[in-house]
């Protein structure tokens, strides 16, 4: 059987519990709160993002690429010092930047960071700014209307042949912003809407949800069982199928809302037809945020149950009391 066909419904490739890892927004396992944007949803990203930046070509090349923003958090409190990292990327390089949103304007221009020589892949950085860049040395307070930015061109190196030189795969890129303590970044950005939708798009079914979700967080990026991963879910929620040329009205539905493209004209035939997340599909899901923890069992129960009802998933806060996710945001 070919990944981009569907599965069986008796074949069982991962526990709920394993598969769903990454899902769903915006919170990640250890609850630490992110948000997805389309780089049109911040102000100036456009500009900023444009033909002056280093990695232009790079960026234009994955044109299906987000933005990802993050409150800076230390022991569940939010605080104002940013250290950016590269974490324990070794073939990586990092762009760090600080930009006024209000201003429109950049505070801190493009810095690189690598703890890795980019021209002799097989020697580390030894104690230059760009190493301190790159392992969060470098500490920045950011002000209010400030926001830190990375850029992280991850060059994913392959195994070595027997010339014992290092090969890469294809790269990935990975945009986040970081907002602290006094910041007004959701003055300027309303995480809970899109460019290109409007209040309509929203109203979703359970089902709908759970399919938006699953494209939007569980990513094909790697090898093919994690888009196994991702059929056998619509199997068991009976959301599917999701394979080329699907009749899944789920699907269809997001399709519709401009969520999912059906890859209708992709050249390479074993994609044509197969739905893939959009860049408006992954910063609509910031909508429907609940814990990791809802999502894998009072969600999980209600999509089997009554996946063609309208989505009103309510959650017990802290204090004990229920709230709707448009309550939690306004």
């Amino acid at each position: 059987m070919k990944w981009n066909e569907t599965i069986r419904e008796d074949t069982i490739l991962k526990r709920w519990t394993e598969v769903i890892r990454k899902a769903p927004p915006p919170f990640y396992a250890n609850k630490n709160k992110y948000d997805i944007h389309q780089f049109s949803d911040i102000p100036g990203f456009t500009e900023l993002f444009g033909s002056s930046f280093p990695l232009h070509e790079q960026l234009e090349a994955a044109p299906r690429t987000t933005v990802k923003s993050h409150p800076l958090m230390d022991g569940g409190e939010m605080i104002s010092e940013w250290r950016p990292t590269i974490s324990n990327r070794q073939n990586a390089i990092m762009f760090v930047s600080i930009y006024d949103i209000k201003q429109k304007t950049v505070s801190y221009p493009w810095t690189t960071g690598s703890i890795r020589n980019i021209d002799i892949q097989d020697q580390l950085t030894q104690n230059t700014e760009s190493a301190r860049i790159a392992t969060g040395e470098r500490k920045f307070t950011l002000e209010e209307d400030e926001i830190g930015i990375t850029v992280i061109y991850d060059m994913k190196p392959r195994k070595r042949g027997q010339s014992q030189q290092t090969s890469f795969g294809k790269p990935s890129l990975m945009v986040n912003i970081y907002y602290g303590a006094k910041s007004n970044f959701n003055q300027y950005v309303n995480v809970q809407t899109t460019e290109g939708t409007g209040d309509q798009d929203y109203d979703l079914t359970n089902g709908e949800v759970a399919a938006l979700i699953i494209l939007a967080q569980i990513k094909p990026d790697g090898p093919p069982k994690q888009y196994l991963q991702q059929q056998n879910l619509f199997m068991e929620l009976g959301i599917g199928p999701l394979a080329k040329n699907t009749q899944s009205q789920y699907i269809a539905t997001l399709a519709d809302r401009g969520f999912v493209d059906m890859n209708l004209d992709k050249r390479t035939p074993n994609m044509r037809g197969y739905p893939k997340i959009t860049t408006r599909g992954m910063a609509a899901s910031n909508r429907f945020e609940m814990h990791h923890s809802t999502f894998r069992t009072e969600f999980k129960d209600v999509v089997k149950n009554k996946r063609d009802e309208e989505f009103t998933m309510f959650y017990e806060d802290k204090d004990g009391t229920t709230s709707s996710f448009n309550e939690e945001m306004a």
